[in-house]
């Protein structure tokens, strides 16, 4: 009787999970057979419930996701139909029409340009992008990707500053996936900082090239920082709609590739005081090893 009651609460137990509930264990007394299986049936349940958890939190960014796509698209969308129909119904002055071309052009750019992050990012995720990686050098390289975003960060009233620990100083990576790594990021910068400075450095340290990007701009809270990888988040859902606009993919890029290089990235950020974003790239001998 003693034990069949025991196996009498198992199955309870079990029927329990089945319907759901995964706060329930069982005692364990570290006594017999019996308290053994309680063990590992309490372990079961408690990787259960994270299984759980990472499964409602998944849907819940999923469903996010869709309505931040959606969010996205409109924008463009309606500006665009909102010109078609000015033209078909001539309230469009002629002295117009070229800006309007110009700004229908924008908005399907930015359009393309979104799905396009997408669908990188969805081929990355999958290993479906070849790097052919290389020794890259690093004063050439940051330099060319200053002198390209440096009209944009000026039209912020930003500067770029390059600093490399050695002339010779080389990064082993694909190059066009580097340089889409540190536009990123640099854009970004740019876009949460204005009146401020954005620093690129690179030096070697162990095993590793590391390149940082720091800038001076609002930066984020210590409990923003872990789900900024996440595809669409922003920190502040009113940044959407206004001067800080962009679709919030490209850190998600960013981290998988790094990734896919068996890099490192890590951020350091507060409120107001700017944020520093820290890549580490395997040497090459350190790759091959």
């Amino acid at each position: 009787n003693y034990l069949s009651r025991r196996i009498i609460r198992m199955r309870r137990a079990t029927n329990e999970i089945t319907q759901g509930n995964f706060e329930i264990h069982l005692d364990n007394f570290g006594r017999d057979e019996f308290d053994e299986l309680s063990g590992d049936f309490n372990l079961m349940v408690d990787s259960l419930k994270k299984s759980q958890t990472e499964i409602e939190r998944q849907e819940a960014l999923r469903r996010q996701f869709m309505m931040d796509v959606a969010h996205e698209m409109r924008t463009p969308l309606t500006t665009l139909n909102g010109i078609l129909e000015g033209w078909e119904h001539d309230m469009i002055h002629e002295r117009s029409r070229k800006r309007s071309v110009e700004i229908m052009q924008n908005e399907t750019r930015r359009m393309i340009r979104m799905v396009n992050e997408n669908l990188d990012y969805e081929k990355i995720r999958s290993a479906q992008v070849v790097l052919v990686k290389q020794a890259i050098p690093c004063l050439a390289t940051l330099t060319a990707v200053k002198e390209q975003l440096m009209k944009k960060a000026a039209s912020k009233g930003n500067v770029i500053h390059v600093s490399v620990s050695s002339p010779d100083l080389t990064v082993y990576a694909d190059y066009d996936r580097f340089i889409q790594i540190l536009v990123n990021i640099i854009n970004n910068a740019i876009q949460f900082t204005e009146n401020g400075t954005i620093t690129l450095t690179a030096h070697t340290e162990a095993d590793y090239t590391v390149i940082k990007v720091s800038d001076t701009g609002i930066g984020m809270a210590e409990n923003e920082l872990p789900a900024i990888w996440e595809r669409f988040y922003k920190t502040d859902p009113s940044r959407k709609n206004n001067k800080y606009g962009e679709s919030g993919i490209g850190l998600a890029i960013v981290k998988s590739l790094i990734d896919s290089h068996n890099g490192k990235i890590e951020v350091e950020s507060a409120r107001d005081k700017g944020t520093t974003f820290t890549i580490k790239f395997p040497k090459e001998l350190n790759e091959k090893n």
